[in-house]
């Protein structure tokens, strides 16, 4: 009876000391895909694209240290930038750029697998380099995903204050007309 409970105690000692050590091995910030719609721009008359992703840290980013997206290419050659905005990428939203001539340039422009990291103080080539602080994400180009001029709404976006005036673009959101409200095929005036 005495050596079962012993040995018991030693099975569970290993597990948590395995445990710990998985631990230790995950990275601080996790990049998952919540699905969101991809942002075009054209800085510059370039063609860009934003891709929003998910990021849970496990551990606080640390202030004042600068972070950077890694678009690592499978021919060995890697773009990076900075991170966005520092403070919703401290919350956990991590926006890539994806640049349309880095496609073209990695052969990757009508499709492909490339990976996406985060780095802490400097820019890296490789997934496996000691300043990566966030999980290896593969991206399988092109997305299958409608494609904005704004970006989307993300679950750290701030609330939009409720009297701000639409962009050059955007649509006026106007209320849809109830059954008794309106006649039929008569327009609802505009505000």
């Amino acid at each position: 009876m005495r050596s079962g409970l012993h040995f018991i105690g030693t099975i569970g000692l290993g597990l948590m000391a395995a445990s710990a050590t998985w631990a230790a091995d995950a990275p601080p910030l996790r990049l998952t895909d919540p699905g969101l719609s991809l942002q075009e721009i054209r800085p510059l008359d370039r063609h860009v694209w934003v891709l929003s992703l998910d990021g849970a840290w496990a551990q606080p980013a640390i202030p004042g240290v600068a972070y950077h997206v890694n678009l690592l290419f499978p021919n060995g050659r890697s773009y990076s930038h900075r991170v966005l905005d520092d403070g919703l990428f401290h919350t956990g939203e991590v926006r890539c750029l994806i640049p349309d001539y880095q496609l073209v340039r990695n052969g990757l422009a009508r499709g492909g697998v490339f990976t996406i990291v985060v780095s802490a103080r400097r820019t890296v080539m490789l997934a496996t380099a000691p300043e990566v602080v966030s999980n290896r994400f593969e991206v399988r180009w092109p997305l299958a995903r409608p494609v904005l001029r704004w970006p989307p709404r993300t679950r750290f976006t701030p609330p939009v204050p409720i009297d701000a005036f639409p962009l050059p673009g955007q649509m006026i959101p106007t209320p849809k007309p109830s059954k008794g409200n309106a006649p039929p095929k008569e327009q609802l005036p505009v505000p």
